[in-house]
């Protein structure tokens, strides 16, 4: 089984805030996560990462991770990601869930090198025309959370993070009753919550981000050490993977 070391270099919370989250975050992997995805793990709190971890640091914000050269783990081998706290607390949102969707994106796509074919969101049309444009062939970033951020729920008092299921990821009709999102709150895949964010390319390694409506401003940059920024670095190889409604990835080369 995978394991997930949560170092701790925040100053903003404590050792115990951090062993309460996870705990609450060893549920939803066990319970919920690995029910749908196929994907389970051991999370532990942890002051260095073993050599078989894989690590979640947790720090004040990007100035602490530069600091601390952090920037020699974003790009090495090892799959890891960072969660800054100070910008949580500043906006009013619970870093606890921070945690938990940049978690399960780590464990959904560890080394931020999977896509999985869909159409592209649909283009307005020039005005006065009726519709949309249909969208053309594109692949989609395996990132689970980023379509329904900001839609958490609470495990033992703890906010985590919804997160997408892999027939979100699935072009075609599903069955009625099918979910594409934990929580069931989108009706179908490829589509985003009012503030989630996709993102897609429809020429390899141009990616594009497409953003909800009310996706706030602040979360449309990249920062230094998001998944978005760090997946350039890997574009020449990207794996296109095939996914079936509650099962996990199964990559086609």
């Amino acid at each position: 089984m995978r394991t997930i070391a949560l170092v701790n270099e925040a100053t903003l919370i404590g050792a115990d805030d951090l062993a309460r989250c996870a705990a609450a975050l060893q549920t939803q992997v066990s319970r919920d996560f690995a029910a749908t995805w196929g994907i389970d793990a051991r999370l532990r709190p942890a002051s260095e990462p073993d050599d078989e971890d894989e690590v979640l640091y947790l720090l004040d914000d990007a100035a602490q991770a530069d600091a601390l050269g952090c920037h020699r783990h974003a790009t090495a081998e090892r799959p890891c990601g960072f969660v800054f706290v100070r910008p949580c607390l500043e906006a009013g949102t619970a870093w606890q869930a921070a945690v938990s969707h940049q978690l399960l994106e780590l464990l959904a796509d560890p080394l931020i090198n999977l896509a999985a074919e869909g159409p592209s969101p649909p283009a307005p049309v020039p005005q006065g025309a009726r519709g949309e444009a249909r969208g053309q062939p594109a692949l989609f970033a395996l990132e689970v959370c980023d379509p329904v951020r900001h839609d958490d729920y609470d495990i033992a008092g703890i906010p985590v993070a919804n997160f997408v299921l892999p027939s979100w990821f699935r072009p075609g009709p599903l069955r009625d009753e099918a979910l594409v999102d934990f929580l069931g709150r989108l009706a179908e895949p490829f589509t985003l919550s009012p503030g989630g964010h996709a993102s897609f390319c429809t020429e390899l390694g141009r990616w594009q981000h497409w953003f909800a409506r009310r996706c706030p401003k602040r979360e449309r940059q990249a920062g230094a050490y998001s998944r978005r920024r760090r997946r350039r670095l890997v574009n020449g190889q990207l794996s296109v993977v095939g996914c079936k409604s509650n099962q996990p990835p199964t990559a086609e080369y």
